[in-house]
């Protein structure tokens, strides 16, 4: 075999304690106020299609998404393995 796939995220590291209370975070810093356990049924979908599902407006996506990377990647340590 020459080369393998795996699934890393869920897998082999767990990022969702990075990634759902930052997009909680910045959603209700633009006013749209959601569950922590409805955000989690959002993982695992490219964060655009999570920001349209979490009811973004169109306009809000890009920067809503900046701001919201920008803030899980200062929340790493929350990342397990």
């Amino acid at each position: 075999m020459k080369n393998f796939i795996f699934d890393v995220d869920g897998t082999l590291i767990d990022t969702i304690g990075m990634y759902i209370p930052a997009l909680q975070t910045t959603l209700a810093k633009h006013g749209y106020e959601r569950k922590y356990t409805d955000l989690t049924k959002l993982f695992g979908i490219t964060a655009l299609d999570a920001l349209r599902d979490a009811g973004v407006k169109s306009d809000e996506i890009q920067p809503i998404f900046k701001e919201w990377f920008t803030l899980a990647y200062q929340n790493d340590d929350k990342v397990s393995v």
